[in-house]
Formats: structure tokens, sequence, C-alpha cells
């Protein structure tokens, strides 16, 4: 699946009773290419994610601002196995990423970050290719410094880092993130008819090709292009 968002509004619009605020994995399978979840809640486990004896993948993704006691990120629990690569989990209180000894795990071109009082960067120590603990450089933050538009900023130290073997469709090496790698132009959240721009920095930063009238500077207001 591409171009997925699972977001709450205010931290407060998906609230489960239990785990998974966002999605909730139960012996089930979920791979997902350009995935955005953000802002969601849950009062146990996983605000974001939460899985159990289940596969999640995910590639080019971001994890941001979901809170949970236990893995605000993602809590995985039973024979699970999660695959990683090209993501960003940062602002997830109850921490990014939690899960316990037999879950398996590869990580790869991916970024960690939780400022102070978060809880953990990530949970246990672990071993990957190009695992950043960067605070991602997004585009735009809130009074409160949590992000608001998880564009790249233009100056941002996670473009162009992620997998050699993906490339954003301007021809760079893949940006971490919702909007790097093939799948980058994928959401159209508002349907106008306008995937949202896909580079960092704003719509009128577009690389040498891309036309900004053709893409969408808010994907979350079908009247404003």
């Amino acid at each position: 699946m591409e171009g997925i968002d699972r977001s709450g509004e205010d931290g407060a619009e998906i609230t489960p009773i239990a785990d998974g605020g966002g999605m909730c994995l139960r012996r089930s399978d979920f791979a997902g290419i350009a995935v955005r979840i953000e802002s969601n809640v849950s009062p146990v486990r996983g605000g974001g994610v939460a899985l159990d004896t289940s596969l999640l993948s995910l590639e080019q993704a971001v994890l941001v601002g979901n809170v949970a006691i236990e893995g605000g990120g993602v809590r995985a629990k039973g024979a699970s196995d999660i695959g990683i690569q090209n993501v960003i989990l940062a602002y997830n209180q109850g921490g990014n990423l939690v899960m316990d000894t037999e879950v398996d795990i590869t990580l790869g071109w991916s970024d960690f970050y939780n400022p102070a009082g978060y809880g953990s960067t990530l949970e246990t120590p672990q071993t990957g290719t190009s695992l950043y603990t960067l605070e991602p450089g997004f585009l735009t933050y809130d009074e409160n410094g949590l992000p608001v538009d998880v564009h790249l900023s233009s100056t941002c130290s996670l473009r162009n880092v992620g997998s050699r073997d993906l490339t954003d469709p301007y021809g760079t090496r893949s940006d971490l993130g919702a909007y790097g790698g093939a799948s980058g132009d994928g959401y159209d959240l508002d349907g106008d008819g306008f995937p949202a721009y896909l580079w960092p920095g704003t719509l009128a930063d577009a690389p040498t090709g891309f036309d900004p009238a053709a893409y969408d500077c808010d994907d979350e207001d079908a009247g404003v292009q």
C-alpha cells in the first residue's frame, strides 16, 4: 500500500480504548510505502502502531507526535517481525520503538529522535545500516516545538542519506521520511486532484523539471493548492 495517512487531529481524533492509536495488528501483516502516522493516542501501548505476533514493514514513512504509556511510536509484542527503511520516528511520547525480546527487527537508513522527557529514542540498542539520532529538521513546528509540516526543510541533514537503492523522482539519492523515494508524490489527502509536493523546502523550491503549479502546498485543504 502506498500514500497512507493515519493521523489524529491534535493528538485526539483517533483514540482507542486499548492498544494501537493509529493502527493495531494482531496476527496480521501490514506493508506500506509513503506512510504518515501522526498525532495518535493510545492509553496503553502503541500510540502510532501496536502489533502482536504480526508483520510490520514500513518504507519511506514518518511516525511523529504519537502518545502511549509504552511505545508512543511502535509497541511490538510476541513473535512479531518488523522491517523499517528510510523512516523517521520522532517526538513520540512513551518511546519511539518498544518491543519484546522475541521480536525480529531489521533496520536501515532511518532516524530515531526524541527530546528529553519523551521516552527512549530506541528502547533496545539495535544494529542496522545508517541509523541516525538527529532532530529531523522538518519544515515547520508549532509554538511548543512540535512538528506541523513533515516535509523536510531545505537544509535538513536527512536529505539524500536514505538507501542507495532508492532514488527520489528528481534523480537524487532518497531522502528519509514520507516524501522521499519513488512514491513521495503518492499523497492527495484532500482529493483535489493535485498531489502534495514531494521535495524538501517549500512548494517554491521545486527541482529542475518540476512545475510547482502541478502540486499542492496544503494537502489537507481542498480549497488551497
